[in-house]
This record gives C-alpha cells, sequence and structure tokens, in this order.
C-alpha cells in the first residue's frame, strides 16, 4: 500500500529538496512534484494514490480538495493548505479559515497538528487504566 507522507511543520517552505526519494521529503514538494491534479490520482512517478484518498473521501465524508494551488507567481504549483487540513481530517475551514493566518501560518499549524488523534487514543487509553486500575496507573 502507498501511503502519502505526513504533513509537517515544514511543508509551508518552498524549493528543491534533497529528500524526495525518501520517506521523510516534505509533503509540499511531494503534492507539487508527484500528485496530479485531482481527480486523476496516479502521479508522475506512475503510483496510484486513488484507493488511499479514496478511503480517507469515505471516512471523512467529503472529496479530496485540488493538492497543489498556483503559486503566487502564477506558474509554479505549490501545496494547497487546505489539502492538508483535509489529510488530517479535519472540517473544513478548520485552519484555512482562521482570520489573519498566513498561508505559512497555516501550514505551520497544520504540520504541527499531526498527532492530535494519537494523542487523543493515548488518553482514552490512560483514562480506561484509571477506571479500570487505579493502583497500576499510579504504579507505571
Amino acid at each position: 500500500m502507498t501511503l502519502l507522507p505526513t504533513p509537517a511543520a515544514r511543508d509551508w517552505k518552498s524549493g528543491a529538496s534533497n529528500l524526495m526519494d525518501t520517506n521523510s521529503r516534505p509533503l509540499n514538494e511531494f503534492a507539487v512534484n508527484w500528485l496530479p491534479r485531482r481527480g486523476d490520482w496516479i502521479g508522475t512517478n506512475g503510483v496510484d494514490y486513488g484507493p488511499a484518498i479514496r478511503r480517507w473521501e469515505t471516512v471523512t465524508g467529503r472529496e479530496a480538495p485540488e493538492p497543489t494551488e498556483p503559486g503566487d507567481r502564477g506558474s509554479n504549483r505549490r501545496l494547497n493548505p487546505a489539502f492538508s487540513e483535509w489529510m488530517l481530517g479535519l472540517e473544513p475551514g478548520h485552519v484555512t479559515a482562521v482570520p489573519g493566518l498566513s498561508r505559512e501560518d497555516q501550514l505551520r499549524a497544520i504540520g504541527n497538528g499531526v498527532v492530535w488523534r494519537q494523542g487523543a487514543h493515548a488518553l482514552r487509553l490512560l483514562h480506561g487504566r484509571a477506571v479500570h486500575n487505579p493502583a497500576r496507573l499510579a504504579a507505571a
């Protein structure tokens, strides 16, 4: 199964990356250099991202936004913050419609918020242990 890179705080940056052929490449460069426009999810590297995108569309209940948008200077494309927001399962506009947030700030906030679901899961697990066995939790 081919997965998309996890959004990261560094994704607001642009420019060529020396990490393009590793799993740690920034989502920004991955989206610009590997993902096609929305609707044709076969990447320029020949990998079909369609199944993963369609699964997440089913989970979120909405279509994936366009992964890239035109850059400030017209022809260069760049990561669309709404795509990163959608990848995290956030409601549309949760970050991208906050007044006063620049594109850079939006992508930084989205990148820094990557692990909220894991944190929520950890808290549920800890709460369950505390309720069922408080002494065990205190000893941990």
